[in-house]
């Protein structure tokens, strides 16, 4: 391919190149790329989840270098000959003056160089329309369950090949790329498996459900470790923060809550969004919590005040408050050292009810259905947009 622009100087523009996946026959509700790149699966009404698989030695990387050196030699080989070709042939044909300013204007260097310049152009239009047509993503498998049925949600764990899927049998499976069936099936929900997640050390899997709970499963053994209750509708979305300690979810009440997945416990209600909240996403720092809701909002919660120093079970343990530190309120402490610990610890819930700051980023007509942080300060959300229906 053509060579990268010096540093300094402006780079040239290139357009993307897009490829449509056609294969499935109902709508797509869900898609997750591998963490190499090289794959990527997508789940649909159809009742199947197809994995595809990109092959960059299907199309060349542009056109052959080699061709090209060969081309220019030819030419230049062409030029050289065509300009001894054209004087021998205005000698040769001296008597015949057409014919003779003929040979002439084939062997001009500069219009040969021209002629060359154009030829690259029409091949490099020729190869970019070959590779936006053939494309190099091809569907492998299509991966179904019995009974058939829509598959609301797929995941591709941490390390790739295997992958945990959520369907409307009220069932959470867990698959492997290089198996048809699936490897454990998680059973426990009592409606529609909505969305699911995976704990970073791989050996857990989260579901959020319809049926308002959210459940933790074992995937070495499909027991269910954790049961979450306190959503008042259905849960949308779900994601662990990048150390495991905590779960975050959002549902169809509009309210974002915070999980202790070790003790079980919740540790915060956000409230803020005025409609059903479809997405959220942890920074890889574990600074912010963005939500993205269907009112248009995305909203991004400082997560100092939820896990962090400014957090109550962090005050509660650094004042020897909390039930782990050994020092706190027990029968051997005088009435008045009990008395001032109670008050302290009172003192740390009041201000731990103040909630986190929080930044929203409304849209005008586009429901927010996506929000993925990319890294610890880029977030990227997607949604429909939508004109309003004017009576």
């Amino acid at each position: 391919g053509p060579s990268p622009a010096p540093l300094g100087e402006p780079q040239p523009h290139r357009e993307p190149i897009c490829e449509d996946l056609i294969g499935h026959a109902g709508p797509i509700y869900a898609c997750s790329v591998a963490p190499d790149g090289r794959s990527i699966l997508t789940a649909s009404e159809d009742g199947s989840v197809r994995l595809w698989m990109h092959f960059s030695d299907l199309v060349p990387e542009g056109p052959d270098d080699q061709d090209e050196d060969e081309d220019s030699a030819q030419a230049d080989g062409g030029l050289a000959g065509g300009s001894s070709g054209a004087n021998t042939a205005a000698g040769a044909g001296a008597g015949n003056g057409p014919g003779a300013a003929m040979d002439v204007d084939e062997g001009d260097g500069a219009s040969g160089r021209v002629g060359k310049k154009q030829r690259k152009k029409d091949k490099r239009r020729a190869w970019t329309w070959r590779k936006m047509r053939q494309g190099a993503w091809r569907n492998m498998f299509a991966f179904r369950s019995r009974p058939i049925c829509p598959v609301w949600d797929v995941k591709f764990a941490p390390t790739g090949h295997y992958f945990c899927t959520g369907s409307h049998d009220n069932m959470a499976r867990l698959w492997s790329v290089d198996h048809r069936e699936p490897l454990r099936l998680f059973r426990g929900h009592l409606a529609d498996v909505d969305c699911v997640s995976w704990h970073p050390n791989c050996h857990y899997v989260g579901t959020g459900s319809s049926d308002k709970t959210l459940r933790v499963w074992d995937v070495n053994t499909g027991e269910c470790v954790r049961l979450f209750c306190g959503h008042l509708g259905g849960v949308n979305a779900l994601d662990f923060c990048s150390s495991g300690r905590y779960i975050v979810s959002g549902g169809q009440d509009k309210l974002v809550i915070v999980w202790d997945f070790a003790s079980g416990a919740r540790v915060m209600a956000l409230e803020g969004h005025t409609g059903p909240v479809w997405s959220v996403s942890v920074s890889p720092d574990y600074s912010f919590i963005a939500t993205g809701c269907a009112d248009g909002a995305v909203r991004v919660w400082d997560a100092d005040k939820i896990w962090g120093k400014g957090s109550l079970a962090y005050q509660l343990a650094v004042s020897g408050q909390d039930a782990y530190s050994g020092i706190g309120v027990s029968a051997a402490a005088s009435s008045g050292e009990q008395a001032e610990r109670r008050r302290t610890a009172q003192a740390l819930k009041n201000a731990a009810r103040v909630p986190p700051a929080c930044r929203s980023f409304p849209s005008k007509y586009t429901p927010v259905h996506f929000c993925k942080f990319q890294n610890e300060r880029m977030l990227l959300a997607a949604g429909t947009f939508a004109l309003p229906v004017m009576r």
